[in-house]
This record gives structure tokens, sequence and C-alpha cells, in this order.
């Protein structure tokens, strides 16, 4: 990895390159990361689970390189954002379906609409993992939301927030990131008058 790296800058490129991050959901991806000098893209919406052994991992480990001088995490969260609960939970049937399915290792799920998502026939098994995994993003109003990623970059001291929103219709995602940013920033406004809200001052969508 380090001789790509170097191969790539000093001997390939004809200009400046995008700065070099590490995607990663496992203790190795972190211990990779931090003996190269990288900053990691953790991702919390893959394996949450792993996520707080990952972010120790890294900076427990970390090594100044030329790319990077000092830790710096991005954590990537599924945030599903809607006006209310019920709203979103509809907008993430369809995930929950292609879920349910690698449970089962299925990697070929058609993404299916919110109705056909909604008749999808869930084991209670499935249920339970997936009300466990949903728990640990981000869905729901944007009150639920905001708080949720606050507390997720309070927990990680992530320096940066990626938020990834697989639903069904392009408005409906495009409506949960105005959602979050407006909601966001009414809170970031309301901590300059004195309540503290730990959100990272960078965050990215997808």
């Amino acid at each position: 990895m380090a001789a790509t790296l170097a191969f790539l800058v000093d001997e390939v490129a004809l200009g400046p390159l995008p700065e070099p991050w590490l995607l990663a959901s496992s203790a190795a991806g972190a211990a990779l990361a931090a003996r190269l000098g990288l900053p990691i893209a953790v991702a919390h919406h893959i394996r949450p689970d792993n996520t707080r052994a990952v972010v120790e991992r890294y900076r427990s480990g970390f090594t100044p390189s030329r790319w990077c001088a000092r830790p710096r995490v991005l954590l990537c969260v599924e945030a599903v954002c809607a006006d209310t609960e019920e709203d979103a939970a509809w907008r993430v049937g369809p995930m929950d379906v292609v879920k349910a399915g690698l449970l089962k290792g299925l990697s070929e799920i058609p993404f299916p609409t919110p109705a056909d998502a909604a008749a999808h026939p869930f084991t209670a098994e499935e249920r339970r993992a997936l009300a466990g995994f949903r728990a640990q993003q981000a869905v729901g109003t944007p009150e639920t939301v905001v708080r949720r990623l606050a507390q997720l970059a309070e927990e990680t001291g992530a320096d940066e927030l990626m938020l990834t929103t697989p639903v069904y219709d392009l408005r409906d995602r495009m409506q949960s990131f105005a959602l979050i940013k407006e909601h966001a920033q009414a809170t970031t406004t309301t901590a300059a008058r004195g309540v503290s809200l730990p959100v990272p001052s960078r965050s990215r969508c997808r």
C-alpha cells in the first residue's frame, strides 16, 4: 500500500492527486491506516459494532506521515430524515429488504419500492437485526437525526461526518439532506447562545 501511494505520487502523477484516505470497517484496516499515517473513513454504516474498536486502534497506533500529521477520522453514517418518524421508517424500508437479503448471503437483491418493502415478509430474527442496526445509525425526524449525529461525533471524536442516504426516491433523499442541514444550522445557532452540541465542522452527503 505504501509503495503504491509513493508510486502514484512520485512516479506517475502529472499533477496534484486527491488526498488519500483509507476506508475501514475492521481493526485490521484501522491498523493499516495508522501505520501508513493516512486519514481514515470509518464504515459505521456497514459494521457499526466495530466502530469503537476501529477508532481506538487507529488513534493508538497512528504514525505521522507525509499524508497526515495527526489522526483524522471521518465517520460514515446512514442518515435518513423525514418530517415524521413514520415517514422516515417508510423511506428506509427498501434498504431494510436489501439488508435482510445480505443477512441470508444474497448480494443481488433488487432495490424495491417503499410500498413493496412495506409488504415484505421479514422474519422475527430479521426484524430484530434490522432494529439493532437502525438504532446505531441516524433515522427519524430532524431532531432525532441531528441529536444522533451529534452523539456519534462525541462518542468517536470524529473530525467529519459523511452521510449516506440509501432511499428509493431522489426527492426524498434531497429532502432528507435539507432537513438535516436546516435543523443542524438552527441547533448551531442555539449552541452559540450557550447550549453546546458537538457536531463536526464538516459533513458530506451522498
